[in-house]
C-alpha cells in the first residue's frame, strides 16, 4: 500500500466518524484543506521509488511539516466549533499520520541499505578520517625516510647496512600507506550499496593499517628493525650500556621519539575509524 493510499484511508475513516456528528461547514472546510498532506505523501512514495539520501530526507521533512501543520489546523478548528468535539477523532488521525511517518522512516533506512550511493555518503565523516594522509605529511616520518645519519652507526658514524635497509623499508611502507589512502579517496564517488560500501572501506582501511603496524611488516616494524640494528651495533662494540642513553637523550632522541609517537597515534586513529565504519551495518 502506498503512503498516499494510507493517508486517504485514514482521512476517509475520519470523515465517516465525524460525519455522524454533523460538523459545521467551517470545520469541514478546514478538514478538506489536506492537499499539502496528499502532496507530501506522494513525495514519500516517489522518494522510496528512487532512493537517495537527500531525496528521502527532504521527503520526510516535507511530510513532517505538513503533518504538524494539518493537525494544528484541525485542533484549532475543533476548538472554534462550539457544537462539535472531535478531539478523539483528531487523535486517531494524528496517530495514523505518525504511523505513516514511522513506517516511512523504517523503509527509508532499508532503502538506503539497498540503494547504490557514493561511498563518501555512506561513510559520512569517516570517509575524511580514512582518507586523510597523516603519515605522509608528518615531519618525523619525512625525516626518518631521508636522514642520512640514520643509515650509519650511532657509535662512530660508520655505514650500518641493517639500519640503512630498515630506513629504506620504512620509506616504502609509508609510500604504500599514502597510496592506499589516496586510492580510497579516489573511490569516494563510486556508487555502492551500504553493505558493499562498508565492506570496501573496511578492506581499504585494513590495507592502510597493514602499512603501519603489522608484526612482520609496516612502518612501525621497520622502525623497530632500525632500533634493533643500532642496538646490535652497540653490543658488538661492547657499548651496550650506552645504547639507552643514545635512544633517550642522544642527538637523535627527540626525533626518534616523535617517529614512534606519530606511528602509534596514526595506527590508533585509523583503527578507531575502521571500528566506527563497521558499525554502520550492525
Amino acid at each position: 500500500m502506498t503512503y498516499l493510499k494510507e493517508w486517504q484511508d485514514a482521512k476517509k475513516a475520519f470523515e465517516t466518524a465525524t460525519g455522524k456528528k454533523k460538523p459545521s461547514e467551517s470545520f469541514l472546510g478546514v478538514f478538506r484543506k489536506s492537499s499539502g498532506l496528499e502532496s507530501a505523501c506522494k513525495g514519500l512514495d516517489d522518494a522510496i521509488k528512487k532512493p537517495t539520501l537527500d531525496g528521502l530526507t527532504k521527503a520526510l521533512m516535507a511530510f513532517d511539516k505538513a503533518r504538524l501543520d494539518y493537525v494544528k489546523l484541525l485542533s484549532k478548528a475543533d476548538a472554534s466549533d462550539k457544537d462539535g468535539d472531535y478531539a478523539k477523532e483528531i487523535q486517531k488521525l494524528e496517530n495514523a499520520l505518525e504511523g505513516i511517518q514511522k513506517n516511512y522512516a523504517q523503509e527509508m533506512q532499508e532503502a538506503l541499505q539497498r540503494a547504490p550511493r557514493p561511498l563518501q555518503d555512506i561513510l559520512g565523516k569517516h570517509f575524511q578520517e580514512l582518507t586523510t594522509n597523516v603519515l605522509g605529511t608528518k615531519a618525523s616520518c619525512k625525516w626518518f625516510a631521508t636522514a642520512k645519519e640514520l643509515a650509519v652507526s650511532g657509535i662512530d658514524g660508520s655505514p650500518l647496512a641493517d639500519a640503512a635497509k630498515a630506513q629504506k623499508d620504512f620509506t616504502a611502507e609509508v609510500q604504500a600507506y599514502v597510496k592506499a589512502v589516496n586510492d580510497l579517496k579516489k573511490a569516494g564517488k563510486t556508487q555502492l550499496a551500504t553493505r558493499e560500501g562498508v565492506a570496501f572501506a573496511s578492506k581499504s582501511a585494513d590495507d592502510i593499517l597493514s602499512h603501519i603496524y603489522p608484526i612482520s611488516e609496516g612502518a612501525q616494524y621497520h622502525f623497530r628493525m632500525w632500533v634493533d640494528a643500532q642496538e646490535t651495533a652497540f653490543k658488538k662494540a661492547n657499548k651496550q650500556s650506552e645504547f639507552k642513553a643514545f635512544m633517550e637523550s642522544g642527538p637523535l632522541a627527540a626525533k626518534l621519539k616523535a617517529v614512534g609517537d606519530d606511528l602509534t597515534n596514526e595506527s590508533v586513529r585509523v583503527t578507531n575509524a575502521l571500528a566506527a565504519v563497521e558499525k554502520l551495518v550492525r
